[in-house]
């Protein structure tokens, strides 16, 4: 089966410095993801206790997330992922009835060649909230 391998030092990349993709991954794919194992190659003094605390937590509890991801063709041609999508689609299963996305937007500003992901979020219970 095909494989996804990491880019090469060719330079290769899509519209606005993205990299892109193999065209067998155009299209919208249905994920499935389980954390086999946390590792800390440089050192705990470099990851946060919250993340240390969350990462063993979802360890435990041995969850299987699901979730859709999606490549589409930029104006150049070349197979790149749909960011805004991805990026959302991955925030709501991670925080799975801890919250949800309100909205997600990838944009390429002058300042960041490769990219800029805002993900804004809604507290658990959704909506804004009145007073």
């Amino acid at each position: 089966p095909p494989r996804l391998t990491l880019p090469t030092a060719s330079g290769e990349v899509g519209m606005a410095g993205c990299v892109s993709y193999p065209d067998w991954l155009l299209g919208t794919w249905d994920v499935s993801n389980t954390l086999q194992r946390f590792v800390m190659p440089l050192g705990s003094a470099l990851v946060d206790p919250l993340t240390q605390l969350s990462a063993m937590d979802d360890l435990r509890r041995d969850e299987t997330l699901r979730y859709l991801l999606r490549w589409t063709r930029d104006g150049t041609g070349a197979c790149v992922q749909d960011r805004a999508f991805n990026g959302a689609q991955e925030a709501a299963a991670f925080l799975g009835d801890l919250g949800s996305v309100a909205a997600s937007v990838f944009a390429t500003p002058p300042d960041a060649p490769h990219g800029r992901l805002r993900i804004d979020f809604e507290p658990d219970g959704g909506g804004a909230g009145g007073g």
